[in-house]
């Protein structure tokens, strides 16, 4: 049973990390050109940071020791927070697009990555304080319930980004940017 937890948490992790990469701070507007430019370097970073996460989680479930597991799964969201955080602040540190609601846009995006970062802060909170060794039917089925809450949020969390790809200026300097087009091979690199 403890494989099956283990397992669903870290499938839930590498999915809301691939999820998110699909798709107030600075002052004075930016060309959606150059905001796209921006964020893109930003999303390739966190990206990196992720295909990182992700490698770390591989085998996790096949771990024979659950206390080591744990701490595995535990510093993976944490790695995922500090990544996100440090995407957020990029967005969040920068002048919002020049487009109809640019504005909106952005802080609609660091929102999103924001409950992101306290989903899963939360869900670390969960797992250091979950009893690995010896848990009850109780604590490993509230431990389920705790990963499908925590993927439900993140789908939550990851639709808000589609902000960026709903508004066709911004839309279009995305898929016209390099930096977006070096950002997706990161993203790619976490499917496969």
């Amino acid at each position: 049973m403890r494989k099956h937890v283990l397992g669903l948490l870290s499938g839930l992790i590498v999915f809301a990390v691939v999820a998110a990469g699909c798709g107030g701070g600075g002052s004075g507007k930016l060309k959606a050109a150059d905001f796209a430019d921006k964020t893109c370097a930003d999303l390739a970073s966190w990206g990196a940071a992720l295909t990182d996460v992700a490698t770390n989680l591989q085998g996790l479930s096949d771990s024979a020791d659950a206390e080591t597991a744990k701490k595995k799964l535990s510093a993976a969201l944490g790695d995922l927070d500090q990544a996100t955080a440090k995407l957020a602040a990029g967005i969040n540190g920068r002048g919002a697009p020049d487009v109809q609601s640019g504005d909106q846009v952005k802080k609609t995006a660091v929102d999103a990555l924001n409950k992101l970062r306290d989903e899963a802060k939360k869900l670390r909170t969960k797992v250091d304080n979950f009893d690995a060794t010896n848990p009850s039917s109780d604590e490993i089925d509230q431990f389920s319930s705790d990963a499908e809450s925590f993927g439900s949020a993140v789908d939550k969390d990851v639709s808000s980004l589609d902000v960026f790809s709903d508004n066709s200026d911004l839309n279009n300097a995305f898929s016209d940017s390099k930096a977006c087009k070096s950002a997706e091979s990161e993203f790619s690199n976490l499917s496969s």
